[in-house]
């Protein structure tokens, strides 16, 4: 009779690996619980060799000793915090070019770097690096990226910039 659902709604989003909870009582004796999981997308390498896994909103999910397989590599000024702790507004850059990531190029990505300032640079897996510059104009960004990787002949070292989508460029080493 006295179970607070929105209460314990909240608390159970509190947790770092819960998305989203809802509560619901069923007379005259249930409740239900329905949770949502957090993805993990992305990793930060910590000091000491620990590794936080994150998702894609910059939420820490967890710390081990172990680096987890298959996420991208973020690379950001501060180490994060906590497992349930969030990323501050200024890795918003890196996180929102980590998460929307066209399917074209992707699976390319190795690791996004933000840097102090609010750049973002993607690493991949062939050993380019791409300038993505802020985080605005993002399609128009990754259409370059896609045609300068589809059509260009790129050589070890090559970086492409498209932190001006009206004039990509690629520079060699």
């Amino acid at each position: 009779l006295d179970v607070n659902t929105v209460a314990v709604a909240a608390r159970l989003e509190q947790l770092p690996w819960v998305r989203t909870a809802s509560v619901s009582v069923s007379w005259p004796d249930g409740v239900h619980v329905t949770v949502a999981e957090e993805t993990p997308r992305l990793e930060v390498s910590e000091a000491g060799g620990q590794w936080a896994t994150l998702s894609a909103d910059g939420r820490v999910l967890d710390v081990s000793a172990t680096r987890p397989p298959g996420l991208v590599l973020l690379t950001v000024p501060q180490p994060p915090g906590a497992p349930g702790t969030v990323l501050p507004a200024s890795d918003d850059a890196g996180l929102d070019v980590a998460s929307t990531l066209p399917a074209s190029f992707a699976a390319q990505v190795t690791a996004v770097t933000i840097e102090p300032a609010g750049w973002v640079q993607l690493s991949m897996t062939t050993p380019i690096a791409v300038d993505v510059g802020s985080a605005t104009q993002l399609t128009a960004k990754y259409e370059d990226v896609s045609s300068i990787l589809a059509g260009g002949t790129l050589h070890n070292g090559d970086v492409i910039d498209v932190s001006v989508p009206d004039a990509p460029t690629v520079t060699g080493p």
